[in-house]
């Protein structure tokens, strides 16, 4: 049956943040450098020593310039030279602060532009007499849009007006007149009885908005 030996083992991280002391001839191994210590007893791993490495290598090219800036150095001393003058800055949009105001002028200055005209009325001035010369005499105004008041009924006129057309067909039956007197019997082999009082001639469309006709009116349906 094989013998499986195995070592103490762990990443090179967990092993600095652990920092244990290993054995005398205890062997602790990093799995992600393939590095190796051996301990004495008495000292922390960190302090250790990695065990038998190799030759030194000869010295690698130069890296590529670092792009994180390194840490801002201390002030320097002041310098008792002068640096070069500037270029004179543009001019300032802030205007400076308003100086007192200057003595009165004794001598008159130049006389202004007129002003334009005003906006604003000035004061109403009293009402003049009365004219003794009439005006001129107006144009006519609109015709009125409200009627003038109702005047008087005239008399009543002697001559007759002329006779109107006559009227449509009423399509609503008149009142009910009185009953008629018993007539004398009718003989034969039918007798029919009937109680009709009205006779209404009308179209078809206005027969048919009867609701209900009236049984006691006779309905002439004409042409329209």
């Amino acid at each position: 049956m094989a013998v499986v030996i195995q070592f103490r083992r762990d990443n090179a991280a967990v092993w600095t943040t652990k920092n244990p002391i290993l054995a005398e001839g205890e062997m602790g191994v990093e799995l992600d450098t393939d590095l190796f210590k051996l301990g004495n007893g008495v000292t922390a791993w960190n302090d250790l020593p990695y065990a038998q490495r190799g030759l030194k290598g000869d010295k690698g090219e130069p890296g590529a310039d670092s792009i994180v800036p390194g840490p801002k150095g201390e002030p320097g001393a002041d310098s008792v030279v002068p640096g070069p003058r500037g270029y004179p800055g543009a001019d300032s949009v802030v205007p400076g602060p308003k100086g007192e105001p200057g003595a009165d002028s004794v001598v008159p200055g130049p006389k202004g532009d007129p002003g334009a005209d005003s906006t604003v009325p000035g004061p109403k001035g009293d009402p003049g007499a009365d004219s003794v010369v009439p005006g001129p005499k107006g144009d006519p105004g609109a015709d009125s849009t409200v009627p003038g008041p109702k005047g008087d009924p005239g008399a009543d006129s002697v001559v007759p007006g002329p006779k109107g057309e006559p009227g449509a067909d009423s399509v609503v039956p008149g009142p009910k007149g009185d009953k008629g007197d018993t007539g004398a019997g009718v003989t034969g082999e039918e007798v029919i009885s009937t109680d009709i009082r009205h006779f209404v001639k009308l179209t078809q469309a206005a027969y048919d908005l009867l609701a209900p006709p009236d049984p006691t009116t006779m309905y002439i349906i004409v042409d329209a």
